[in-house]
Order: structure tokens, then sequence, then C-alpha cells
């Protein structure tokens, strides 16, 4: 158990950072807020008491993991003429759940249930109190201020979900399990798919917006027999129902173009993933159709239709056949065109090695971030120029940046050049030059300790003409430069 807390602590804690993403889906354009908690005080903690409370949500029947097993309960339905599809849905959950409810129904299911001890030795009061130290601990940084959350759990939480679905339980145990007039229910996160006696759906409404002040239900009811539901259209069929591929209004029909430079089984898995989608969620007298709208998409996304029709053919001609859900391992290597497919070629072929792909900087990573700018980053690649003369510094730590400049600065002061290549380049210039280390930009996140040394290695190689570092860190073997360096390319 020492080891086990050890584990918990995370000594390079950083304060929870909130921004917003705007829901372009909705009118309007509402934003969401959320709250980055990676690498909080409380971070680690939440994901250990996430996979004790986890099994805890999923006791009830009520939830499905995706439109795969929202069609196959489906299948089991008959719907008569006096009852209604109709969906709920819960406005701003997260931020909205009651802790007090929600502690209290965790100590009822804790108590009598004990599924949980198979992935805990603690007690439950010890369960609890760590969840209480977690709730308490939803504070963030906005704008140079620090917030403290009070009531509901933040967006970005690792805890929040198995707080927000253990709720929703509590109201499905006083409103849903045994009730005559709910033949259906089934449940995504707060989204609700429901088939009731019409009679009764406005009164379930009012039912469930009765359990708590702060949180609000709202319900759509089926449109001339039709209602959404995650990725599928539900629509009555006589007593049956039927099912298809739902795509909202906004969706834009974009997927990885066939030209861009990524490696063709990415491409290939594209094709895959919408045709086994159209195949496990549409019912048979919709397949054909979805199928057609496939090719249609693909093609306005440049893929030829020689191999569109072939994965097609291959999926239709096994329809039952399903992904392997043992994971394989496989060499990461990054594309870079016609050499990659040599040397994954020759792995296969000579060592029985199979390969995965990852491609080198997308725009997202050089455009501005929406996220406020901080310096206590930890484990990372930075780069310090001097405003003089352009000379800069690359290096890496695993602690915060901060603390990093820290010591330059003391370095500088003390004139200890010997210890750091920015304070040999300041008083080479005998002063005159300005290392501005405020305006320390960070090059890469790396986490990993030989990632790290191997990037700042060739970033270091690839800034010798305006280098002031005192060595070239990690010995990369220069053949691997052009190679690699375009796939790790300065952000800055």
């Amino acid at each position: 158990m020492e080891k086990e807390s050890k584990s918990l602590i995370n000594n390079n804690s950083k304060i929870p950072r909130f921004y917003a993403l705007p829901k372009t889906h909705k009118p309007n354009i509402p934003m969401r807020p959320i709250v980055d908690f990676r690498d909080s005080s409380t971070y680690l903690l939440e994901k250990y008491l996430k996979n004790i409370l986890l099994p805890l949500s999923k006791i009830e029947n009520f939830n499905v993991n995706n439109g795969y097993e929202v069609v196959s309960k489906l299948k089991q339905i008959k719907i008569e003429q006096d009852e209604s599809m109709v969906s709920f849905d819960v406005k701003s959950l997260f931020t909205k759940v009651p802790m007090k409810e929600t502690l209290e129904h965790i100590e009822e299911v804790l108590r009598t249930d004990n599924v949980w001890t198979e992935n805990s030795k603690l007690a439950k009061e010890d369960i609890i109190t760590l969840t209480k130290i977690c709730i308490n601990s939803s504070y963030f940084q906005f704008r140079d201020k620090i917030y403290q959350q009070v009531d509901g759990t933040p967006m970005g939480s690792p805890l929040s979900p198995v707080l927000a679905d253990l709720y929703l339980q509590s109201i499905e145990k006083q409103q849903v399990m045994g009730n005559s007039s709910v033949k259906l229910w089934i449940r995504y996160v707060d989204d609700i798919f429901c088939i009731i006696k019409t009679t009764e759906r406005e009164k379930m409404l009012k039912a469930l917006n009765n359990c708590h002040e702060s949180i609000e239900f709202t319900m759509e009811v089926e449109n001339n027999g039709v209602l959404p539901f995650l990725d599928v259209l539900i629509y009555k069929k006589g007593k049956d129902l039927g099912h298809k591929v739902y795509r909202k209004p906004t969706h834009l029909n974009k997927y990885l173009d066939f030209n861009s430079h990524h490696h063709k089984s990415q491409k290939i898995a594209v094709i895959d993933s919408l045709v086994s989608r159209g195949v496990g969620i549409c019912d048979k007298s919709s397949i054909e159709a979805e199928i057609n709208y496939v090719k249609s998409i693909l093609k306005d996304n440049n893929y030829p239709d020689t191999l569109v029709n072939a994965r097609i053919n291959k999926i239709l001609s096994d329809p039952t056949s399903k992904p392997k859900n043992k994971k394989e391992d496989r060499l990461p290597l990054p594309y870079v065109g016609p050499l990659t497919n040599t040397i994954s070629h020759m792995l296969r072929r000579k060592y029985n090695i199979k390969c995965s792909y990852f491609s080198g900087p997308k725009l997202g990573r050089m455009v501005q971030t929406h996220k406020d700018k901080r310096m206590n980053e930890n484990g990372v690649i930075y780069k310090a120029t001097c405003e003089t003369c352009d000379k800069s510094y690359i290096g890496q730590t695993k602690r915060p940046l901060k603390t990093r400049m820290k010591e330059h600065d003391s370095h500088i002061r003390h004139g200890h050049t010997t210890k750091s290549a920015i304070a040999e380049h300041y008083w080479e210039h005998k002063g005159s030059h300005n290392i501005n280390l405020n305006n320390t930009k960070i090059i890469y996140k790396e986490s990993n300790w030989y990632a790290r040394l191997f990037k700042e290695g060739l970033l270091i190689q690839s800034n010798q003409k305006q280098s002031m570092n005192q060595d070239t860190g990690m010995e990369i073997n220069s053949i691997w430069s052009s190679t690699l360096l375009p796939l790790i390319k300065d952000k800055t």
C-alpha cells in the first residue's frame, strides 16, 4: 500500500487551466467550459479512484457504449401504437451534478455491492474520503486568477464522467426501475433514448426535473416516427424499429484526403470504418443507400473507385467479422513516403515485425493556442534566444520550465559559465547581450525521458550555426537527421 500511495503523489503538480471550446453543432454556438487537469495535484488520485468507481456505474443495464449496442437493443423491441420514442438530455450535466446526493449514492452502492473490491483493498470510508478530497480540489486558473468550483464536477477531470454517471444512476433507480410505462431506457453519458407510453412522457419529464433543483432535463419527441440517438437514426416500421446511420446537419463529410501525406493503411482504415459502421448500424432496407452514400463521400475525398469497391466487397463478403480485440505490438515509424514503405516491408518480411505509422507536425501545432500560456510546464524541450545576436540555446528539463529558468538566471548572476551555456554566452560578451529568459519558448512537451533527449539532440544538430549550446546533446548518427528533423520541426 505504501508503494501504491507514493505512486499517487504528483511531485511536479501544476494549477489546472480553464479554457472553452465552441459547440459548433448548436444554435448561437455556445461555449463548452473545460478544465485541463493533467499534472494537477489530484490528477493521479482521480485516475486511481476512477478505476475503483467505474464498475459501480455499470451495475444497472441502462448504459450503452456506442451505436452498435443501441441497434442490438432495438432488435429486441416491439413498439405499440400508444407508445412514443423520446430522448432526454441534461443541460450542462457535469457542472451541475449535486455532490452531496452523488456521495450518498456512492456510499449506498459501496455498501450493497462488493464489485469494487476487485480493484481496491481500500475501506469504503477511505474511498469516500479520497473522493471528497478530489471534489474539494476543483480549482483552476484563468487569466492569471485562481477560481474554485463550488458545486458540480469540472469538465476535464478524470473523475467527472464517473460521478455524473453515478448520479444519473441514482435518478434511474428512483424514476425508471419498476416504471411500467417505460418499455426501453438506454443512456450514453447524459443522452437518453426512451420508449414510453405517449400519455406518460410529459409526466416523466416533470418527474426527472423534480429530482434536484440544479438538474434540468430537456425532451425531444419523435418527428413523423423518426428520432436520432447517437449516430443512429431510429424510425418506426410498423411494430418494429428500423435503424440507419445518422449524421448531424453540421457534419461536413470531410475525412483524411487520399492525396494527403499519410500511409496507405491509414487511408484504407477510413474506408473500412465507414463501411463497417454502415453494415453494423443499418437495417437490411437501408444498407444499400448507405453504401452508395459512403462511395460518394469517399469520391469527394479523392479515394479511387477501385480501392473503395475492393474494400466494400471484402467487408460485405463477411459482414459478421469483427475487428480483433487483441492489441498487437507494433513498431511506430515516421511516415516519410516510399522510404517508410521499404523499411516496413523489410521488417515484416525478414523479422515478422508489424509497423504503425505517424506523420509529421500538423497545422494545429503551429497555430496560436487558445489556452493561457504558462512557464510552469514540466517535461519540455525549450529554446532561449539572445535578442542581440539571435543565437539560441536548446535544452530539456523534466521539472517545471520556470524552475529551470531560475537556475539559468542564477548562473548568469553569479557568473557560473561552466554550469550554463546561457551564462557563458552572456559573460563572453561582458553582459552586453540581452537574454530575456521570460521569453523562453516551449518547443515540445515530452514526458518520456529518452524521447526528450532524442528530440533535443536532433534540434541542437539542426541549430548548430546559431547555437550557444556547450555540447550537442545525445549523439545521433547524422544519417537520421534529414529524415527525422522534418517530423519534429520547431513549432516556434
